[in-house]
């Protein structure tokens, strides 16, 4: 008998994006698939849109993304758990066998992570859009692939074997928190997994589109974005790239302005959120301090 894949998926207050969602899951040719939606607070058409689908409704009273992972897991009996952003559409109906192949071409392979391709939906900044949309996928090539040591995947279409994540949890410190954009909640989690031994694995075949809004691509997104990003870096890493942070604030400006001069915008926007996100690192400490147990 086929093992048991569950498919987590944690929303806040995206009901229109969780339904195209659980529309392209519908398409699904795997036989043994239980779908959890777990609602981090939603006051929106969240409950509703997940009844009208053959899914399990769970609402997470605390908020978080890692908060709703954690509970995803809990509630969850499959021998394989995925977790997919409510903001992606799964573009394969053997989405779920292309990820399992992977797992059974080693031992060791504790993560998949699939194809993401990154789109923008509406109008947004064509400067921004170049920069960065590429930044939101991952195309690690047309074969499958065992990663070497150190290589992440990101966390809007990833499964984990159920034996690889055993007594460990996400770390609730880290990951988007309503209006706070935390994140690297996923890459310290992948970290937990290769400490016990275990491998990080690429699926070509398994597609996904995510739809990114054109909100997303402003100056003012994007500088607190990546400022929260770098806040991410100094509580996964701890104390120990404050220093370097300032040298990066002090080179990520000085390089910002000479591609400014240069009208090489592109590699200036790039620029500009490396200097968001070292400025991020820096104010770390200060934020731990503020927000504790927040």
């Amino acid at each position: 008998m086929e093992p048991l894949v569950s498919l987590v998926i944690c929303t806040c207050n995206r009901c229109e994006d969780l339904e195209r969602l659980l529309g392209s899951l519908q398409e699904l040719t795997y036989p043994r698939v239980e779908i959890i939606v777990v609602d981090n607070n939603s006051t929106d058409n969240t409950r509703a849109v997940s009844e009208r689908f053959n899914v399990r409704y769970v609402r997470e009273d605390n908020q978080g993304i890692s908060f709703a992972r954690n509970r995803g897991i809990r509630e969850s009996g499959g021998e394989y758990i995925a977790f997919l952003d409510d903001d992606v559409i799964v573009c394969n109906p053997d989405w779920v066998e292309k990820m399992l192949h992977v797992f059974s071409s080693d031992s060791k392979a504790g993560v998949v992570g699939g194809k993401i391709i990154a789109r923008c939906i509406g109008t947004g900044s064509k400067l921004l859009v170049d920069a960065l949309l590429a930044r939101n996928g991952q195309d690690l090539g047309e074969e499958n692939r065992i990663l070497s040591s150190g290589f992440w995947v990101l966390g809007c279409s990833i499964m984990f074997a159920r034996a690889a994540i055993k007594d460990i949890s996400f770390n609730t410190e880290l990951g988007r928190r309503g209006k706070l954009l935390l994140g690297r909640e996923e890459l310290e989690f992948i970290d937990k997994i290769a400490r016990k031994g275990y491998k990080t694995g690429y699926c070509a075949g398994a597609v996904v589109y995510h739809n990114l809004k054109a909100s997303r691509f402003t100056f003012r997104y994007i500088a607190r974005h990546s400022f929260y990003e770098g806040i991410s870096v100094y509580l996964h890493n701890g104390s120990k790239f404050s220093e370097k942070a300032v040298l990066a604030i002090l080179a990520n400006a000085a390089s910002t302005v000479f591609y400014l001069s240069a009208a090489d915008y592109k590699a200036a926007v790039i620029r500009f959120t490396n200097l968001c996100r070292a400025a991020g690192v820096f104010w770390g400490p200060f934020f731990k301090t503020l927000n504790a147990g927040f």
